[in-house]
């Protein structure tokens, strides 16, 4: 008998430890500051572009500082 109440209080002493409410503590707050890009600028890049609508055509080439644009529209 004495072994069961031994047991039975040492048992009930691991149920109520495991169950005690832990205080947590709130984690470090690491603030890391990076310097922006820089702003990109809207320079128009080499190549070619075709842009279809349903009033027209619109082509586009630019090779270094020549520049084409023909733009082609209605056609009822």
């Amino acid at each position: 008998m004495k072994k069961s109440v031994i047991m039975l209080s040492l048992m009930a002493t691991v149920v109520v430890i495991s169950c005690v409410k832990k205080e947590e503590k709130p984690a470090d707050t690491i603030i890391i500051e990076q310097q922006a890009p820089p702003a990109q600028t809207t320079e128009e890049k080499n190549g070619t572009s075709l842009e279809v609508t349903k009033d027209g055509v619109k082509f586009e080439t630019k090779d270094g500082d020549k520049s084409t644009s023909v733009k082609v529209e209605g056609g009822n």
